[in-house]
């Protein structure tokens, strides 16, 4: 059972770390793929009369298939739902970050700024945005 909380962490703090870049919404469906696959092998271990003594050892969970499928979708859409309220959070950018790519315009004194060309007069000498001065 530790395992499954430790992976629903690891899911969600990788989320936390590339929430709103296409590398966290990968991790976000392919965080499910596993957990889809376990889903629908517990569905069939469950359903299907002959699966226990075809599958052996592991077919001795046959008796709890159901129960592992309720539980094991269960998990997948809460690892889903959290995931994705974390995933559609926005990213904090510093007081010297350009709004736009997230560059670090300190020392910069120029208008826009030189990574993707976004105006930067909001931002003084020290590199601080005017709206987040006061802070």
């Amino acid at each position: 059972m530790i395992l499954l909380a430790l992976y629903a962490i690891a899911v969600w703090v990788g989320l936390a770390v590339w929430r709103r870049r296409w590398l966290g919404f990968a991790l976000l469906v392919g965080s499910l793929l596993p957990l889809a696959a376990f889903t629908v092998w517990a569905g069939y271990m469950g359903s299907e009369p002959g699966a226990a003594a075809r599958m052996g050892f592991i077919g001795t969970l046959a008796g709890y298939g159901r129960v592992i499928y309720m539980v094991s979708g269960f998990y997948a859409a809460l690892l889903f739902g959290v995931g994705a309220v974390i995933f559609a959070q926005p990213r904090r950018l510093g007081a010297h970050q350009c709004e736009g790519c997230g560059y670090d315009l300190r020392g910069s004194g120029a208008e826009r700024c030189p990574e993707c060309g976004r105006e930067a007069s909001s931002v003084d000498s020290n590199g601080l945005r005017a709206d987040l001065q006061g802070r």
